[in-house]
């Protein structure tokens, strides 16, 4: 998992530095620690979140369950 700002044409920002992380574990392990790094980083208050996976499915499903976990308003997603 990656968790890094962008600008307002969309591409990340030289600045700040990324956050990298990751489980070895499951999906569900993955989307609990981005839901914690996303509140403490206060991304709730963010313009725009942009969530970018593979195809799979069940990636999609738990993006999802996350907006609604964390009561983000989807037009901001």
């Amino acid at each position: 998992m990656v968790i890094y700002a962008i600008d307002e044409k969309g591409r990340k920002k030289r600045h700040e530095l990324p956050l990298y992380d990751g489980e070895l574990t499951c999906a569900n392990d993955l989307f609990e620690l981005m839901k914690k790094y996303l509140i403490a980083l206060d991304a709730l208050n963010a313009e725009l979140l942009v969530f970018i996976a593979d195809g799979a499915p069940e990636h999609w499903d738990r993006v999802v369950y996350l907006i609604k976990d964390l009561v983000l308003d989807s037009k901001r997603v």
